[in-house]
C-alpha cells in the first residue's frame, strides 16, 4: 500500500485496485449492539483558565477514542448522533464545547457561554487552546489510540494543533476545513506544511475548492482526500443519517483507518 493515498469518489483510488474502491462505496460499515457504560459530562481547564465542557461517550477505558469538535456557532450537541454511532462501531468518543459557538440540537455551548460571561478571548483561533486542552485531558486519562475529528472551523483547528501531539495522535479527520483564520502568523495551508500526523480531509462536493490547497500542503506521508460526487453536507453533518449518502463518509473514515493499520 502506498503511503500517500488519494481517493476521487467513483473514479480513482491511487495505490489500490478498483475492487477496493467498489467495496468502499457499496459495503456499509458494520455496527454492533453496545451498552454505553459511562455517558457523562466532564469539565477541565484550558491553559488560560477557561473551564471547558465535554460529553464522554465511553464503552470502556481501552478502545480507541475520537475527540470531536463542532462547527462555528454550534456546540457539542453536533455529535449526539455521531458519537453513539462511533460507540456502536467500537470506539469511544468525547464531544467538546469550544469557546466559539452558541448551541445546536438543544445543547447550549457551556464553554462559549462561560467565555463570554468571563471575558475570555473567543475567536476561532482562540479555541485552539480548547482543542489542546481536550487532547491533553485524554492523554492524561487513557492509554489508547486517539483520533481528532473537526467540523468546519474546528477542522482547521485540528489540523494546526495536531502536530504538537504527534506522538499521541493517530490521525486527524477534517470535515470541511478552510482558511477560516490565521494561526501562529500563518495560513492553515502554511501551518500544515509541518503536519506529519496521518490526515484525512473531506467535505460536501461544493466545498472541495475551499481545502484542496490545504490538502496539497499537508506534509504527512499518509494523507487521504475523499471527494464526494454531488453530495455531502457542511462539516460533520455529512455523517448524520439525514445527510444523503452518509454511509460513504463513514466507510471512507474506516477505510483510511484500516490502511493506517496495514502500514503500521
Amino acid at each position: 500500500m502506498k503511503k500517500w493515498i488519494l481517493i476521487l469518489f467513483c473514479f480513482i483510488l491511487i495505490g489500490c485496485s478498483n475492487n477496493t474502491s467498489q467495496e468502499l462505496i457499496e459495503a456499509p460499515v458494520s455496527e454492533r449492539d453496545v451498552e454505553i457504560e459511562n455517558l457523562n459530562t466532564v469539565t477541565f481547564e484550558a491553559s488560560d483558565g477557561l473551564t471547558i465542557t465535554a460529553d464522554m461517550y465511553m464503552i470502556d477505558d481501552t478502545s480507541p477514542i475520537f475527540i470531536l469538535f463542532h462547527q462555528a456557532g454550534w456546540s457539542r450537541g453536533e455529535y449526539m448522533e455521531t458519537a453513539v454511532k462511533f460507540n456502536k462501531l467500537g470506539y469511544n468518543a468525547m464531544a467538546v464545547d469550544l469557546r466559539s459557538g452558541i448551541g445546536v440540537n438543544d445543547i447550549i455551548n457551556e464553554t462559549a457561554r462561560l467565555a463570554k460571561e468571563s471575558d475570555y478571548p473567543n475567536n476561532h483561533a482562540d479555541a485552539a487552546l480548547d482543542v489542546k486542552a481536550s487532547i491533553e485531558y485524554i492523554i492524561d486519562k487513557y492509554n489508547t489510540d486517539i483520533y481528532l475529528l473537526g467540523s468546519s472551523y474546528s477542522a482547521s483547528l485540528a489540523l494546526v494543533t495536531a502536530e504538537d501531539y504527534k506522538d499521541h495522535i493517530d490521525a486527524v479527520f477534517a470535515f470541511s476545513p478552510g482558511e477560516y483564520f490565521i494561526y501562529d502568523g500563518k495560513s492553515i495551508a502554511g501551518n500544515v506544511e509541518s503536519l506529519t500526523v496521518p490526515t484525512f480531509i473531506t467535505s460536501a462536493s461544493y466545498e472541495v475548492d475551499e481545502w484542496k490547497n490545504i490538502f496539497e500542503h499537508v506534509a504527512a506521508e499518509n494523507k487521504f482526500a475523499f471527494y464526494p460526487e454531488n453530495f455531502g453536507s457542511h462539516g460533520s453533518q455529512s455523517l448524520w443519517k439525514s445527510s444523503k449518502e452518509n454511509i460513504d463518509f463513514w466507510n471512507a473514515i474506516f477505510f483510511f483507518i484500516d490502511q493506517l493499520k496495514e502500514d503500521a
